[in-house]
């Protein structure tokens, strides 16, 4: 009887055993599947921030030739004074220039810009996983400084020295045309 009794004792803590591996088994099964589909939504948005960014700057294709036109963009497009413009027609082309802000959406960029700062963060983490040196830290930030005054230089290029140009250009247009 008592043989019995300690078998049928280890029998139940094999089994309680047996079920804690199957219900972490099954816990770290759902952590991995949770981990695949934030990884493909993450990377579903940032395949769309970028396509849809790139159409936005005037970029149609991919190739090894000049890919993006900037007078193309969404944000420098029907800026330009024409030949034949009315005083209407350059005050509505000097609104567009105005309102640069308001053509493209932002989030496209910033999602673009975190995926490449947390990308940034963790090839420095990586290299040294102890951040216990101000140098780490230095090295961190100079290599985001460098990322964001890469992207404002690439925006101020293709875009703002444009859109200057072409504002300089209507308002002396307006100056001479329409208020003389």
């Amino acid at each position: 009887m008592i043989i019995l009794s300690i078998f049928f004792h280890h029998l139940t803590l094999y089994y309680n055993n047996l079920n804690r591996l199957y219900i972490e088994f099954l816990y770290d099964n759902n952590i991995m599947i949770d981990i695949y589909i934030i990884t493909i939504v993450i990377v579903s948005i940032l395949y769309y921030s970028i396509v849809k960014e790139r159409s936005e700057l005037g970029c149609y294709r991919i190739s090894i030739d000049r890919q993006c036109d900037d007078d193309e963009s969404v944000y420098v497009k029907n800026t330009k004074m024409e030949k034949n413009d009315n005083c209407e027609d350059l005050l509505q082309r000097m609104g567009s220039i105005v309102s640069y802000h308001e053509k493209g959406g932002v989030w496209k960029r910033c999602i673009i810009i975190a995926t490449i700062c947390v990308a940034v963060i963790y090839v420095v983490y990586n290299m040294n996983s102890k951040f216990d040196n101000i140098y780490h830290y230095l090295i961190l930030l100079l290599l985001l400084f460098t990322l964001l005054y890469f992207y404002h230089n690439y925006i101020n290029y293709h875009h703002f020295r444009r859109l200057k140009n072409n504002g300089i250009e209507i308002l002396n247009q307006i100056k001479n045309k329409c208020y003389k």
